[in-house]
């Protein structure tokens, strides 16, 4: 559909509540969004039975994707829809001189996705330590966050030590993202939670120290290592929790660099011994932790583990890659990497969604 396809979709999806549908991602080589309608949900269906989204806007590059001659991004990381308009977060996937500051585009009116202006690129003061998922700040939770918005990423791509090592949450200043207009410039984020690649600093100020290492023997970190990836965070309504949605790996069988799997693959960095030792995860943050905290390395996780999510195969391969949540119907929904099917070698995400209970 238009200039993509969900084929290999990079992952990140925002929720449009005027059309009941998604923003999605296109192609890795493609730096593409388009629109699909939610269809009626299914579970308990063998994945090919699940009801298929119908493309509401055909993809449009956002972005020359795979194209490093101007230093510009070829990844987006993160979206959200606000007041019309769709705010996307990006990055280099390999910044090896960590100097790429451009980090944000806005597109004005998603009521004409096709021919909208796209605004940018605007720079996020934290560059690529914030510059990933988005998502809104409950009410409670916004006198201390500081906007009703927050951005946040982590060690998800190449070059470690741009990141945080471990899920940020920074505050978004999205009335000068809204009101930019064509002019680009800075766009102010505050850290509340920022884990700084430091490994000389005598107080550690990643998540794990595992997280540097890129050949960890025997188990690596339940916490946090070199494989572990966070694509979506938010506040859940009505609590104190912070919760982060991802992948780990090697933990049963430890973590090798370039190495030869058990399966007989090559790995071209990090990866585990076994292939299978890979699997969903969580993090669960408390709030009044993030906030009171002396330092903003210094929270850690009230819960994490292995999420068994439908449709994932144990999550070995069909990671988490994307998330959106809608604080009005409470639903939560991520994407599977390649765990839809659309043909014999059409490997697109499924969307699982969740319902989360009010307390």
């Amino acid at each position: 559909n238009g200039t993509s396809q969900t084929a290999f979709s990079t992952g990140p999806i925002a929720y449009n509540k005027n059309n009941n549908s998604l923003y999605i991602t296109g192609h890795v080589y493609d730096g593409a969004i388009a629109e699909y309608s939610i269809p009626v949900l299914k579970k308990d269906v063998p994945v090919r039975d699940l009801n298929p989204a119908i493309n509401i806007s055909p993809f449009r590059s956002f972005l020359s994707a795979g194209d490093h001659t101007e230093n510009r991004p070829d990844r987006i990381t993160g979206m959200l829809l606000k007041d019309d308009q769709l705010i996307v977060n990006t990055e280099i996937y390999y910044d090896a001189s960590t100097s790429n500051s451009d980090t944000t585009l806005v597109l004005r009116d998603v009521n004409n996705f096709g021919s909208a202006v796209i605004d940018g690129y605007y720079q996020l003061t934290d560059r690529a330590h914030a510059a990933g998922y988005i998502s809104d700040v409950p009410t409670k939770w916004q006198p201390q966050v500081g906007t009703p918005f927050l951005t946040g990423w982590a060690s998800n791509s190449a070059i470690l030590s741009r990141y945080s090592v471990g899920p940020s949450i920074f505050s978004l200043d999205m009335e000068s993202l809204l009101n930019a207009g064509s002019s680009t410039g800075s766009i102010t984020t505050n850290a509340l939670m920022d884990f700084t690649y430091d490994i000389y600093n005598s107080e550690n100020m990643m998540l794990h120290p595992d997280a540097a290492t890129s050949n960890v023997p025997g188990s690596a970190s339940a916490l946090w290592n070199i494989i572990t990836r966070a694509y979506y965070g938010f506040i859940i309504p009505g609590t104190d929790t912070f919760a982060v949605f991802g992948s780990s790996g090697g933990i049963e069988s430890g973590i090798g660099y370039k190495i030869t799997q058990t399966d007989g693959n090559v790995c071209g960095g990090p990866c585990s011994y076994n292939p299978a030792d890979n699997y969903n995860y969580y993090w669960l943050f408390d709030m009044n932790d993030i906030v009171s905290a002396s330092n903003v390395w210094n929270p850690r996780p009230y819960d994490y583990g292995v999420l068994s999510v439908p449709y994932a195969n144990g999550g070995s391969y069909n990671q988490i890659i994307g998330g959106t949540f809608d604080p009005d119907t409470r639903m939560l929904y991520l994407s599977l990497k390649e765990a839809g099917y659309t043909g014999q070698y059409d490997y697109v995400p499924a969307i699982v969604s969740y319902k989360i209970d009010e307390l």
